[in-house]
Formats: C-alpha cells, structure tokens, sequence
C-alpha cells in the first residue's frame, strides 16, 4: 500500500524540535493517517500532551507512552529519540504533511475502488443505482477546494469533449448536446432524447 514512513518520522521529528510545528501538522493530519503503527501512537500521544497545553519533547512523549504501557511498542524512548535524527528541515513540516495526506488518500481510494469491484460482482440493480455509489465513494475523498477547481474547469469547457466514464446515460443527454448529436447521427440505440429531438424537428418542418 503506499506510504512514504520518512515523511511520517519528519512530521514527529519536526514537533519534538519545535512544537510550533504541531499548529500545522494537527490541521492537516490525524492519527489514523499514518502508515505505521508506532507513528499512529506517538501522535496520538503528541495530540493528548497539546490538548492538556503540555510541552511535546522526548521527556514527556516517553512519559506518556510509558503511563499506557504503549512505549515497548512503538520502539521504546530509543525510536522516540530517533525521530528527530531524521528531520531534513523542521520548516518544511507542511511538505511531509502533504506528502503523508496524499499517500493516506491513495491508500483509501484503493480499498474503496477495491469494494466497488467486490459489488460489481455481486450486483443485480440497476446499473445507474451501481455508478452512483462508486462515483460518491471516490468522490467523498475530493478535497472541496479540488472539486471546486473542477467545477469550474468543467463549465469553462465544452463538457462532452471530457465525457466522463461514470455519467450516466440521461446525465450525458442532458448536459452533452455534441454528445447527444454523434450518438444521433450514428444512430445509437437507447437515445431517447436525442431521437425524441429529431421527431419533433421532423414534425415541425413538415
């Protein structure tokens, strides 16, 4: 699955050098984004010291691993001390978080396209119902201002030369007049609207 663990250890490196660095961090990562497990735990430990306005060093991230019995797990206070060996530049925290973030989302999106594949399968509804699903999945991980980028890249262009994969046939009719035009010229079974169009087209000149 991907995962990029030196980019893990730099985001808690970079908080036990400077815990301003944990402003940026908590905004865009949370425990379960990490990879490893023994990540997972310390920040999860990092997170509960700054909640109760503690200092987040070597002394008290050790501590607090020690009081839930979890520090033998994550490597004991040698793996702790490690982690800020590791650190090419505390400042550039955010480019780790992002890094971490986008290898998070490509994992998910695995296990969601890999489920959607598992329906398939067993799937007796109608197609649309099926589409549906798979698009919000995928599209449930789309950060809003990526979607917003969408949108407007999107109208700013003929939609039907993007003709995506996952719209549904009334969907194309709808917002696809070119589209709806091929499909008619070839003759394409199916196109309701589009032949529907043409009678009254017909009607109307005769």
């Amino acid at each position: 699955m991907p995962h990029n663990l030196d980019a893990e250890r730099s985001i808690l490196g970079a908080i036990l050098i400077d815990n301003e660095a944990y402003a940026v961090v908590s905004a865009g990562i949370e425990p379960t984004l990490f990879f490893r497990d023994a990540h997972r735990t310390v920040y999860r430990h990092m997170v509960a010291l700054a909640k109760n306005h503690e200092a987040i060093d070597l002394v008290t991230v050790v501590d607090s691993l020690r009081r839930t019995g979890e520090d033998d797990a994550v490597g004991g206070p040698a793996y702790v001390a490690s982690l800020v060996d590791g650190v090419p530049k505390a400042t550039n925290v955010a480019s780790y978080v992002k890094i971490v973030r986008e290898a998070a989302t490509r994992r998910e999106l695995i296990v969601r396209l890999s489920q959607s594949i598992e329906s398939s399968y067993a799937w007796h509804g109608p197609i649309e119902e099926l589409l549906e699903k798979a698009t919000l999945d995928v599209a449930s991980l789309v950060p809003p201002n990526v979607t917003a980028q969408a949108d407007r890249f999107i109208s700013a262009r003929d939609t039907c030369e993007l003709d995506p994969i996952l719209w549904t046939l009334s969907e194309r009719q709808i917002r696809c007049p070119r589209w709806r035009q091929r499909r008619a010229r070839a003759g394409a079974p199916g196109d309701s609207l589009a032949t529907s169009s043409k009678h009254r087209r017909s009607a109307s000149s005769s």
